[in-house]
């Protein structure tokens, strides 16, 4: 795969599975995925946009900025000398859907966005650490 070819040297390994929920990466992690006694120098989080995306699921901003909150926490409760690059969750659909506004997820992701950036005191740009 491209991430092994590309990130193997650093001992990289990636956890994401396509459709996953913020909820069900919490239920691993706290389930063996991050292993407790595992040393890890930095994790890169990206979760969100299906708990808000997924028609079947269809969870609020509330809901989903608060199942990101628990996934922090819980990485920092297990793992405080990790440190956690917090993405925020990206922009869906096309351009033209978005700048029509006819996606209905941009202000759901702008509101999940807001919260964690204002919840971890981040200033200026769109970094969330």
């Amino acid at each position: 795969s491209v991430f092994n070819s590309e990130y193997k040297y650093l001992n990289a390994a990636a956890f994401g599975i396509s459709g996953d929920l913020s909820m069900h990466l919490l239920w691993r992690l706290a389930n063996g995925e991050l292993p407790l006694d595992l040393q890890v120098q930095v994790i890169v989080l990206l979760i969100g946009t299906n708990d808000l995306g997924r028609a079947e699921v269809k969870r609020s901003s509330q809901e989903t900025s608060a199942s990101i909150k628990a996934i922090v926490k819980y990485i920092r409760a297990t793992h405080p000398e990790t440190f956690v690059v917090l993405h925020p969750i990206f922009p869906r659909g096309s351009p033209e859907e978005r700048a029509q506004g006819s996606d209905g997820l941009m202000s759901e992701i702008e509101a999940v966005n807001l919260e964690l950036k204002q919840s971890y005191n981040i200033e200026g740009g769109d970094e969330m650490t």
